[in-house]
């Protein structure tokens, strides 16, 4: 990278600036700097001179997060960035100020400020700015989100309000999480990376899947419910009669919604409860296989180590993460 890269760095934080960068210098500066931060692109600036832009970078558990002030400006990742220097993370992007217009998988959106975008890394995109912008971004590894929103691959390149409490709440959850200053030895990054990636799936999820779901409304009660028992995944008494009690239905209209998804409700939840006991033991959110079990809604310890290792094929201590 060029000389001058960094105008501070901290632990965990890095901070890049064109400030003290010769003007001749500074687009291929930037340009290193997003390639490490992002992914690797090309960046046309709209002014070939006097290009400023300022970017600060922490790690929170496995996000990657940063705050962007720059002038306008083009980024592309075209098959040959993709082929040549592969990256399989997602992107939620929000912007505070300006304008920019975000084009992925065929599709073309406008973003304004206060709004967020996700997109893919591992597929081309174009990303303009046609004017100065402030931003708040996530990269996101692509398991973690896949694992929270199944259909975020069918998501990129639409606009979400951060207007809507849960979109609002995620993205002031990613601001402020990026000005945070972690001490080495507190351990706690891990656990809010992956509540953060939990709420920012839950608000693209929300605003953004109802209307990619196909099958009126019996999807949406199945996605209803199944939004639900994500929620009530540490409840050990969850039965399928308090599920439909829940929402106003019988319990054989609860069997009817997941037999036409190839599975039983009770089935469903005992998977997702084995996932959710994964992410917590690998992403660092517990800090021992009993609380991944309880907070995952099992009470009987001995039968959720035997299904975790049939299902993942390796025992749950395994993953506990040794936190500095």
């Amino acid at each position: 990278m060029h000389e001058a890269v960094l105008k501070e760095e901290r632990k965990l934080r890095t901070i890049y600036s064109t400030e003290d960068v010769d003007d001749r210098q500074r687009i291929a500066y930037w340009t290193d700097a997003i390639n490490r931060t992002h992914c690797e692109s090309v960046n046309e600036p709209l002014a070939a001179l006097g290009f400023r832009a300022l970017m600060s970078t922490t790690r929170v558990g496995d996000l990657s997060l940063s705050e962007i002030e720059s002038d306008a400006l083009t980024a592309r990742r075209g098959s040959e960035e993709v082929l040549h220097s592969p990256s399989d993370d997602f992107v939620v992007m929000a912007l505070s100020s300006g304008r920019a217009c975000l084009e992925q998988g065929g599709r073309q959106v406008v973003q304004k400020a206060n709004q967020m975008v996700i997109y893919d890394t591992a597929r081309p995109f174009a990303y303009v700015f046609p004017e100065r912008y402030k931003s708040t971004s996530a990269r996101i590894p692509r398991k973690a989100m896949l694992s929270r929103v199944p259909m975020a691959e069918r998501l990129t390149a639409r606009v979400v309000d951060c207007s809507s409490p849960l979109a609002g709440l995620a993205m002031s959850l990613v601001r402020q999480a990026s000005s945070l200053e972690p001490e080495e030895g507190r351990g706690w990054g891990p656990r809010v990376g992956a509540s953060i990636t939990d709420i920012l799936g839950a608000a693209l999820e929300a605003s953004l899947a109802p209307g990619l779901t196909p099958g009126g409304r019996h999807q949406e009660l199945l996605r209803r419910v199944k939004a639900d028992l994500r929620l009530r995944l540490d409840d050990p008494d969850l039965d399928l009669e308090s599920i439909a009690s829940a929402h106003n239905v019988s319990s054989r209209t609860i069997n009817r919604l997941f037999a036409a998804d190839g599975t039983t409700a009770i089935r469903w939840l005992w998977q997702e409860r084995l996932e959710f006991a994964y992410r917590q033991l690998s992403e660092g959110c517990a800090r021992s296989v009993t609380d991944a079990a309880l907070a995952s809604g099992f009470s009987d310890f001995s039968h959720f180590s035997r299904s975790f290792a049939k299902r993942f094929g390796v025992c749950p201590g395994s993953l506990l993460r040794k936190v500095a």
